[in-house]
């Protein structure tokens, strides 16, 4: 009974197998197919038994979203599954989820890099604004992501620029001020970007970041918030002075200087007196 019962179970396990095999080989016939009908300059001389062949293997290799990852890319998907070695897998999710954006993030091998450490909202950032994002998701991570997909392509540009030139990270509050742009959009990017000089003043940065959405509204005046560093700092240094001051040393120092000084002012007509006499003598 037992040993029935196990021939039976094989016989049942090479029977699925056999119509996987089969339903698998019929997905890649299919694909090979619709890629010589769609892509037929870019396949050029293969046959459908070939790239039937060349289907199988990828999809032996990588699994069922091969398959699929080709139909969309075309037969541009080999030469970037070729190329992108352990990150593969990565390569397919890119093409299943966003298509050709999927492609165009997938050949760019900075790009590619990103969404492997970044994931998603990485890839939908850079493909949000192409050629925009990358550098300031390279330099400033998630915050830049954020803020990124929270803006026009014009304030990405400006967040792009303040991040080249240094004015983002000026007062070391980068990903703080990505964050605001992150939580108010375009407005946020708006206000940052006008007043970046006045925001590359840490004091000033930080009474910003404490609460930014009266700045951004308007209701705050940021130039107030400038002089009042510079009063304190003032302050502060006079303070320092007073305090770091030995009093002893300067009362002894003018009173040097004032009996220096009355000698001076005794001794020199003295001498020029002295002097005259001395020509007028026979």
């Amino acid at each position: 009974m037992t040993r029935t019962l196990v021939i039976s179970l094989l016989l049942l396990l090479t029977s699925y197998s056999t119509a996987q095999a089969g339903t698998k080989s019929q997905a890649a016939r299919e694909a090979a197919e619709y890629l010589l009908q769609r892509f037929g300059k870019e396949v050029g001389e293969q046959s459908v038994e070939t790239l039937t062949t060349k289907v199988s293997n990828y999809a032996a290799k990588y699994g069922d979203e091969a398959v699929d990852a080709i139909r969309k890319a075309g037969p541009r998907a080999f030469t970037l599954l070729d190329d992108a070695g352990d990150n593969a897998p990565d390569v397919l999710r890119l093409i299943n989820r966003y298509g050709n954006d999927g492609v165009w993030v997938a050949s760019r091998p900075n790009n590619l890099a990103i969404f492997v450490k970044h994931g998603d909202q990485a890839a939908e950032a850079m493909i949000k604004h192409p050629g925009v994002a990358a550098p300031v998701i390279e330099k400033f991570g998630q915050p830049a992501i954020s803020a990124i997909q929270a803006v026009s392509t014009q304030n990405a540009r400006r967040i792009a620029m303040m991040a080249d030139d240094g004015s983002l990270a000026a007062a070391g509050k980068a990903d703080e001020m990505l964050g605001v742009i992150g939580k108010y959009g375009d407005k946020a990017a708006d206000f940052i970007y006008k007043h970046k000089g006045a925001l590359a003043v840490t004091a000033v940065a930080a009474a910003f970041l404490a609460d930014p959405q009266p700045f951004i509204d308007g209701t705050t005046d940021l130039a107030g918030i400038v002089v009042e560093p510079v009063n304190q700092a003032a302050s502060e240094v006079g303070k320092g002075i007073a305090e770091g001051t030995n009093w002893t040393t300067v009362i002894v120092s003018v009173a040097v200087m004032g009996v220096t000084l009355l000698v001076l002012c005794i001794w020199r007509p003295w001498r020029s007196k002295r002097a005259e006499g001395a020509v007028g003598l026979p």
